[in-house]
């Protein structure tokens, strides 16, 4: 048994005749900033305070990717660190899948917690059985930089718009000689196929092969293609990639637009760490057509690991993440008994953190009361890990101009449904 393991272990500490029971102690696996200096470090002293339980915090840096690939090594090799998180469904899923998390619903019982009263349509169970606590869904919006708009004399974009007048706003900002792109979208699966998702054109035909043939895919790729090829508004494929460009790169004010999650609020509410002397703004996501007016947001889970050494007081972390990291990070929570008044002061939270660049009824209209529709932003099912790699894979070689949108999706779908057929043949 290693050092660290050995301090997390309940200990009775005796000197002379007294005896000292060690204090609960929880370990956490910490994604990017989710460590003891960030936002969220002061949500874990304020549960420390809380509660009595101590909060060790692993941080584990780069992608979340990085952090999957992490978890997925230390779980095998017996690693109890008590909770991880998944940042999206899809690492959800895998991590039942790859037998790293333990179903909460026992414990939840033992502790008198009712998740689903707490956050009903947020929970997701996989086979009838929860996994993890919902936190932060995010909702998609796009951001923009006041200054450059007012510099260029473009009048903010505000309510109902089409993906044809973001192009046609983002080519009015993009200057060359300034540097400054007029949108920002990084490298995420879910940029290759928004168009789809909006459309409502699911990932899986009724047979439960890939659909990545549907033409609305093609179209998805070939926009994201276009955006840095073409209409040259934002960085391309090769130049994102060559300077690993990261997803938070519009606070370095380079950017007009950028069309992201909401998670981007905690690095706009932080000035120390990302200081600018720019004010920004933010308006609806825009859309394929009128008949197509549709958001996209996911849900991340705070989950427990199957080997953990104090599964109680990780529950009881875990609930506490998900019904307050929203007063930290100002990102709206996955709580059912959240109302317009609740969203209010949440975003009026943001809005002073803004230093006067929005209001709250500004982040209302834009993320809650826009008129859209709501989906999930990714592709999940069988082989949702897969899914996502293939795309990324694929679609890289369309966006740095070596091959059609048409063949890439076909590609796509091949790949994508020999996936399908090795899992359902095991």
């Amino acid at each position: 048994m290693n050092v660290r393991c050995l301090a997390l272990c309940a200990v009775t500490i005796v000197i002379g005749m007294q005896v000292f029971a060690a204090p609960e102690e929880v370990t956490v696996l910490a994604y990017n900033q989710r460590d003891e200096s960030s936002l969220v470090g002061a949500l874990y002293k304020d549960f420390t305070k809380d509660t009595g339980i101590k909060v060790t915090v692993l941080p584990i840096p780069g992608s979340t990717a990085d952090y999957q690939r992490k978890i997925d090594i230390s779980i095998a090799s017996g690693d109890t660190t008590d909770i991880l998180f998944a940042t999206n469904p899809i690492d959800y899923v895998k991590n039942i899948l790859n037998g790293n998390v333990m179903a909460i619903d026992d414990l939840a019982k033992s502790a008198k917690l009712d998740l689903d009263a707490t956050y009903g349509k947020y929970i997701n169970r996989y086979k009838g059985k929860v996994y993890g606590v919902p936190q932060s869904p995010t909702y998609w919006a796009v951001f923009y930089n006041k200054k450059i708009f007012d510099d260029a004399g473009i009048a903010y974009p505000k309510g109902y718009w089409t993906w044809d007048q973001y192009v046609a706003t983002a080519k009015k900002l993009t200057n060359p000689a300034k540097r400054i792109y007029g949108s920002f979208m990084c490298n995420f699966d879910a940029y290759s196929y928004m168009i789809a998702n909006q459309k409502g054109v699911d990932g899986y035909k009724p047979d439960g092969t890939s659909n990545f043939d549907d033409p609305a895919f093609v179209e998805s790729v070939q926009f994201m293609a276009d955006l840095g090829n073409k209409y040259k508004v934002q960085p391309s494929y090769l130049e994102a990639d060559s300077k690993k460009l990261p997803a938070e790169s519009f606070v370095t004010g380079n950017y007009a637009m950028c069309f992201s999650g909401t998670w981007l609020f905690s690095q706009l509410s932080d000035t120390t760490k990302y200081p600018r002397d720019w004010k920004w703004g933010i308006t609806q996501v825009p859309v394929p057509d009128a008949k197509s007016k549709i958001n996209v947001g996911a849900v991340s889970y705070v989950m427990i690991n199957k080997n953990a050494k104090n599964p109680s007081a990780a529950l009881k972390l875990a609930d506490y993440i998900g019904k307050n990291i929203y007063k930290y990070t100002n990102e709206p929570p996955a709580l059912t008994k959240f109302n317009k008044g609740d969203y209010n002061k949440l975003f009026k939270d943001i809005a002073v953190a803004s230093n006067g660049s929005v209001t709250a009824a500004n982040i209302y209209d834009a993320i809650i009361d826009n008129g859209l529709g709501y989906r999930p932003e990714k592709i999940t099912g069988s082989v949702a890990a897969q899914y996502k790699a293939i795309i990324l894979k694929e679609v890289a070689v369309t966006y740095i101009g070596q091959r059609s949108a048409l063949d890439t999706c076909k590609e796509i779908k091949k790949q994508v449904d020999e996936a399908i057929n090795a899992t359902a043949a095991k």
